[in-house]
């Protein structure tokens, strides 16, 4: 155990639904390559969360939560209150089911992804190398929900799955953006599926 760091392997629990309350400037989930933390579960979005303390706004500003190494970190709450930033910083940031969301600025750095599906409800900002992938898997479609913004800068990259699934031609994913999109000099990469 290292103050503010989840440790490598093990699980974090949260019985009986659970917030986790960061009121520490900076909290880092480290993920080992091949490794999964899952925080929450599809039947408990409501209370499976990350919130920031205290409740107001302006003191919100300077909390991380920050992700690293290449495991993959699976949020399935409804996390909309996290007001900090969220610095993606290896590996991936998923969430778990439509309802999941996760506030907070987010920066995609490079060799990070952000996928799923759900909503991430602030501005995304996605750096060079940086990627995002809606859906689970390959071969997998998804919708994930931008907030405020969409900024990538030039190099960052787009991943999307096109093609027949499960007999629904025509099905694609997809990211909806609920604001502005400034997505110049990104790349995108489209990947027929049958």
């Amino acid at each position: 155990y290292v103050e503010n760091q989840a440790p490598l392997g093990g699980f974090l629990a949260m019985n009986a639904g659970g917030n986790l309350a960061i009121n520490t400037p900076v909290f880092t989930f480290e993920v080992a390559p091949g490794c999964q933390i899952v925080v929450g579960s599809e039947s408990n979005v409501v209370n499976d969360t990350f919130a920031t303390l205290p409740a107001s706004p302006a003191a919100n500003i300077n909390a991380i939560l920050r992700k690293q190494g290449m495991g993959n970190l699976l949020l399935h709450g409804a996390s909309a209150g996290y007001r900090g930033r969220v610095e993606v910083q290896a590996g991936r940031i998923l969430l778990g089911n439509s309802n999941a969301c996760l506030g907070g600025v987010i920066s995609v750095q490079s060799n990070a992804v952000l996928s799923g599906e759900g909503n991430f409800t602030d501005s995304v900002i996605v750096e060079p190398g940086g990627l995002i992938e809606p859906g689970f898997a390959a071969g997998d479609i998804g919708m994930l929900g931008m907030g405020t913004s969409l900024v990538a800068s030039a190099g960052a990259e787009f991943s999307f799955d096109l093609g027949a699934i499960d007999g629904n031609s025509g099905t694609a994913d997809q990211i909806r953006c609920n604001g502005s999109a400034s997505l110049e000099g990104a790349v995108f990469h489209l990947v027929q599926v049958d």
